[in-house]
């Protein structure tokens, strides 16, 4: 049980440095701003591009595969192959 507090302490000293490096050097930043624009310009995109009589399915597939992308991105950094240095939100990752 010692070692679970520990585990607990550590993990909260973190999420301070996190929070901490996330408002200090992130937010506002250059590349939180291209997040922002590629977070939202291929939506508006989208919507002027698409077949509307075919909406249905395209959305459809279009969440199989954000949801199979999300799946694989959480293995993959939950492993620690890779991290992301600016993120749009200081919230944390795991789900």
């Amino acid at each position: 049980m010692e070692k679970f507090k520990q585990i607990q302490e550590l993990n909260a000293e973190l999420r301070e440095l996190c929070l901490d490096y996330f408002f200090s050097e992130v937010l506002f930043s250059m590349e939180w701003w291209i997040i922002i624009c590629s977070f939202i310009i291929p939506y508006i995109i989208f919507w002027k591009l698409v077949d509307k009589s075919r909406i249905k399915e395209i959305l459809y597939v279009g969440v199989m595969i954000a949801l199979i992308s999300y799946i694989l991105d959480q293995i993959v950094a939950g492993a620690g192959l890779w991290t992301y240095p600016y993120t749009l939100t200081p919230l944390p990752r795991e789900v």
